[in-house]
């Protein structure tokens, strides 16, 4: 059976230690390099907690004005005029009719269309 000088084994064994060496310093390098996982969860963190408080204002909001809605008569009647397009007895309505380009405008007598 064949053995290596002793110089060749140190060698080898030196070699070996060196690239150990290296792992230990390039594998815990590139996972601190961003901060580490606790720094990715940690910024995680901070925008959850900014995403709670903008959702926390928004629960605020839709609060007041399902209490205006239940108590404000002003603010049914905003909702009823604005977004179903209801009106009081004796209101005046005026319907603007848009006119297609070309077409030309001809005044009705009375100004009723």
């Amino acid at each position: 059976m064949h053995v290596p000088p002793v110089w060749r084994r140190w060698l080898l064994r030196m070699g070996l230690a060196a690239v150990i060496a290296v792992c230990f310093a390039i594998v815990p390098a590139r996972f601190l390099a961003d901060g580490g996982p606790a720094a990715q969860l940690e910024r995680e963190t901070d925008g959850l907690r900014r995403e709670i408080g903008a959702l926390r204002e928004q629960k605020r909001q839709l609060a007041r004005e399902v209490h205006a809605l239940s108590t404000d008569v002003r603010a049914i009647e905003a909702i009823a005029r604005d977004e179903l397009g209801l009106a009081f007895v004796g209101d005046r309505i005026i319907r603007l009719v848009p006119v297609a380009p070309g077409a030309q405008e001809t005044p009705t007598p009375g100004g009723t269309p």
